[in-house]
């Protein structure tokens, strides 16, 4: 069906379980929320790496790696996401997360929405996934193109790697919300993370490429 199949599954694994942007959200949201309610970000970072894998098989990652201007345009848009984000958590309120029935924070209101689109537009974010996936399939294709079902094959590989790799790190957050649970622990958790987010939101916009 698909020549080194069982490579390209490992390879897409790899590179969605190694920390980033996306897997940190996730870790947070399972720290912040519980894993059933993480579920709204992994659908929404899921449901966009699958349109983004999407679009490379069509060819239109090209596009946006050729467009100087379309590429800079998405880069700083994510950039700014990524840096808002950040400054969020490191000004977070600092209050000790005590886990209720699922691990959920009362004192936290959210709503599935509002998770689904964090994580949707933290995958969106980044344009370089974009270019990342119009790399990496070519290496899979076999010669003549790939069929619709290849096509269905590499966007199920990378919805399913995508969704347990989100989950690992949400329900590592939902394991350690019996940690942060006091103020002091919250403050660094969030401070550690937010200025990740800052760093990367700031590495993405003085990138050349």
């Amino acid at each position: 069906m698909l020549e080194f199949s069982s490579l390209f599954v490992l390879t897409v694994f790899v590179a969605t379980i190694i920390p980033g942007p996306g897997m940190l959200l996730c870790l947070v949201h399972g720290v912040r929320h519980g894993v059933r309610l993480s579920l709204a970000t992994i659908l929404g970072l899921t449901s966009v790496s699958v349109g983004q894998a999407a679009i490379s098989l069509a060819g239109l990652g090209a596009l946006l790696a050729a467009s100087e201007q379309l590429f800079m345009l998405v880069r700083w848009a994510g950039a700014v996401y990524l840096i808002y984000l950040g400054i969020g958590m490191l000004v977070g309120s600092g209050k000790p997360m005590t886990p209720a029935g699922d691990g959920c924070c009362p004192q936290q209101a959210v709503t599935w929405r509002k998770l689904f689109t964090e994580g949707a537009c933290l995958a969106a974010a980044n344009p370089k996934a974009i270019v990342f996936f119009g790399a990496l399939f070519p290496q899979f294709i076999p010669v003549g193109g790939a069929g619709p079902a290849q096509v269905v094959f590499m966007l199920t590989v990378v919805a399913i790697v995508s969704i347990v790799g989100s989950l690992i790190y949400a329900y590592a957050g939902g394991v350690l919300i019996n940690v942060f649970q006091s103020s002091r622990a919250v403050r660094w958790f969030e401070r550690c993370v937010g200025g990740t987010f800052v760093a990367s939101g700031l590495a993405l916009a003085v990138s050349d490429r």
